[in-house]
Order: C-alpha cells, then structure tokens, then sequence
C-alpha cells in the first residue's frame, strides 16, 4: 500500500471557461504563496498546454514544458501528459477534467498518468459533465 501525505483530491466544477481560467489563477496565487517548491498543471495535449500557458502567462510566472524544454525549473509548470510522465509536483491542476475530454478507456489511461503526478495536493477542474472516471466526492466544490 502507497502512504499518500497532503490533501483528499478535489474535483471543482467551473461554470464556464472563463471561471477555470480564473479558479487555476487563485490556486498559481495561493501555491505561491505557500512552501511548495512546484505546481504542474497537467493538460491532455501540447496544443492545450500553449492555450493555457498563453493565458496565464500574462499575469503569473509560469514555464511551458514541451518537447523544446532542456530543463525543468521549480514553479509553476504546464504541460501536457505525455511530457509529465516520470515527473511529479507537489501540486498538480488537471483542467478540463469533463467527459468531453476523459470518456474513453484509453482516455481513463491518460487521466490516471494526470492524476498521480500530485504528490501532495491534486485539483481537477470541470464544466459540463465530469469525466466518467472521477469519483463523486461529497467534498466537491462548485465555482460560478
């Protein structure tokens, strides 16, 4: 048996985009002001990792990690699940957590890699409908 230290994951639903984007803001801003020497938000694709990080980027200090990377920093990072593996944070985010993009069982693959990246604190993020594979948690969060 795996002893995991930190927080009970949590699934957050967002109302829309637009509330994900802000939610993962407020989270960047509370990692860094807390101990934790890295946050990896997870996505599913490359091309998702870019859109995120385009977004954020403005307003916190965050890395891209991609197949250019020639080294990983502490902080924030994003990037896509086939570069996450072998790495691991002390926080993770894996935005858009829904069952347009977890549906599959090969997407339930990829889910899982997101997932245990965290090693103390892991957040997912949704709209619409969560994906099939996340458990419903009495401790879920909605943001509006």
């Amino acid at each position: 048996m795996v002893e995991r230290h930190g927080e009970q994951p949590k699934s957050v639903y967002c109302e829309d985009v637009d509330r994900e984007i802000a939610s993962m803001a407020a989270l960047i801003k509370k990692f860094e002001e807390g101990g934790n020497a890295s946050l990896g938000i997870v996505v599913k694709t490359d091309t998702d990792a870019k859109r995120i990080y385009d977004l954020l980027s403005g307003e916190h200090q965050v890395h891209l990690i991609s197949q250019d990377s020639t080294r990983f920093t502490n902080g924030v990072s994003i990037t896509s699940i086939r570069m996450a593996k072998g790495l691991e944070f002390d926080e993770v985010i894996v935005p858009d957590a829904d069952n347009r993009n977890y549906g599959s069982d090969y997407d339930s693959n990829l889910l899982y890699i997101a997932c245990t990246r965290a090693m103390h604190k892991l957040t997912l993020f949704y709209t619409g409908d969560p994906s099939p594979f996340l458990p419903k948690q009495e401790t879920e969060m909605k943001i509006k």
